[in-house]
């Protein structure tokens, strides 16, 4: 399928940082799967014509996008689709100032991802929200959620990918800037004893709370 074809040039593009390509492929594969009336497939790589768009700075196209995306993955009813969606979601809210949105679409796609046991992209998940509770000040719980995905990825033999490296970095230094060592290596090791399922309760009843 030519459509499904172009998105995948056009992910790859994505990957290779090339963004200026990637959305005229990604476009392109959106246009050819309305036309044929495809939703799943047009939803998909609305969502990842979304990415692109992000990571051209394009807040306002990439959250059309998004809820665009969102609409098709209620109208057929595909929770994972949704669940993805509304993590990017989450992602440009955050990218865009905006924390407690972020943090609320972030929420959901966790619940709704949860459902699928789809643990890289929990754990990718709770990460995120991890950098918006340290945007937000709550350093501890982002730690403790940060740890835990981390010990995690430990045992799934995933460790995060190198050019997210620098991203993570800042977000750690910025909260190690707020703690003794002492408190830091505390709140480290509560976050190592959690489990998949402790970290994610512990994220969704901090955003509750907030």
């Amino acid at each position: 399928m030519i459509a499904k074809s172009l998105g995948n040039l056009g992910l790859l593009l994505q990957e290779l940082t090339d963004y200026a390509a990637s959305k005229r492929y990604l476009e392109e594969s959106v246009a050819l799967a309305e036309q044929m009336n495809e939703d799943e497939l047009t939803l998909v790589m609305l969502s990842n014509l979304g990415v692109t768009e992000l990571k051209l700075q394009n807040f306002e196209l990439a959250e059309q996008h998004y809820q665009r995306a969102l609409g098709l993955a209620r109208k057929i009813n595909s929770r994972i689709n949704m669940a993805i969606t509304l993590v990017n979601l989450g992602e440009l809210k955050h990218f865009a100032g905006n924390l407690q949105e972020a943090v609320v679409a972030y929420a959901e796609g966790l619940e709704r991802l949860r459902e699928f046991g789809d643990k890289l992209s929990l754990l990718q998940t709770l990460e995120m929200i991890a950098f918006v509770l340290i945007d937000q000040g709550n350093f501890e719980t982002a730690i403790q959620l940060y740890e835990a995905a981390a010990a995690e990825r430990k045992i799934l033999s995933t460790p995060v990918i190198p050019r997210e490296h620098e991203r993570h970095k800042l977000f750690l230094d910025r909260a190690r800037e707020q703690f003794s060592q002492s408190a830091y290596a505390k709140a480290q090791a509560v976050g190592q004893t959690l489990s998949l399922d402790q970290a994610i309760d512990l994220a969704l009843n901090d955003i509750q709370a907030s």
